[in-house]
């Protein structure tokens, strides 16, 4: 759920879901074209010749994956 350590948040199972079936699809392909995004980002980087730190440092990849943390902390509280 959440990282800290002394987390209050319990996770239910049987817990109906805030956002509906259409949403958790869209949330679900959203993250999806993310990751693709991203693996076809680091191809592409690798294909220059940059090394793990330069990708790493690379704004564009930065975004992608602050996006992708931002989908997976939504999808993970549904």
């Amino acid at each position: 759920m959440c990282n800290s350590a002394n987390c209050t948040h319990v996770y239910t199972p049987n817990k109906p879901a805030t956002l509906s079936t259409e949403d958790q699809a869209s949330l679900w392909a959203d993250i999806k074209a993310t990751r693709k995004a991203l693996a076809a980002r680091v191809t592409f980087l690798e294909g220059l010749g940059f090394i793990d730190e330069a990708v790493a440092e690379d704004q564009q990849m930065i975004k992608l994956e602050a996006l992708t943390r931002g989908l997976w902390a939504r999808f993970r509280v549904l």
